[in-house]
């Protein structure tokens, strides 16, 4: 027997009157694509961005490039100081550097022997970089020079060796850094 006042039983609460029908499950969540537009437009921003920091970029790696090689010839200069004290020995720093077949290395070297204490450093490898005397007037380009030869004899005092040129100068295409080494006490300062 069939009651009339009783209500309707609906499982489900869209079912009942007023409700609209839903147009997607009520477990899954509605996902958004991204549009062909919309990733090229984010692909050209960052195109953009890039272009504009490249320049900023290069300069960057040669002046951290300029820096590191400056600090390897500084520290063998400390370094063939610290053993000429130590051993009570003369001990040669040299950094050689020829334009026509790329060479640009430091060792040190024993002046008793001639022996090469360490390892020949190739500064070669941290980019087109050369040693040289005193930067000519004016502002970079600078002219690299055919080959040069850079070297400080330390005594068992610390003091440099009779030498012509204290400071040594080493440059990238835009900027150069100064390495000095003071005779009387052969401390190494870098300038710039």
């Amino acid at each position: 027997m069939k009651h009339k006042n009783l209500p309707t039983i609906h499982h489900r609460p869209h079912q009942r009157a007023g409700y609209p029908l839903p147009t997607t499950s009520y477990l899954l969540p509605t996902r958004r694509a991204y549009t062909i537009i919309e990733l090229l437009t984010v692909l050209a921003i960052m195109l953009v961005v890039a272009a504009m920091t490249a320049p900023v970029f290069g300069r960057f790696t040669r002046s951290v490039r300029l820096r590191s090689v400056t600090r390897i010839i500084a520290n063998n200069l400390i370094t063939a100081r610290s053993m000429a004290i130590v051993n009570r020995a003369v001990y040669t720093c040299h950094i050689y550097y020829n334009r026509d077949t790329g060479i640009f290395r430091t060792y040190i070297l024993h002046d008793a022997t001639g022996e090469p204490v360490g390892k020949r450093i190739d500064l070669a490898k941290y980019g087109n970089m050369w040693v040289g005397g005193a930067p000519p007037p004016g502002s970079p380009p600078f002219v690299p020079p055919p080959s040069y030869r850079y070297h400080r004899g330390f005594k068992y005092t610390g003091a440099v060796g009779p030498t012509s040129a204290n400071a040594m100068y080493i440059y990238n295409q835009k900027e150069y850094k100064q390495i000095t080494v003071i005779p009387t006490t052969g401390r190494v300062k870098i300038k710039n």
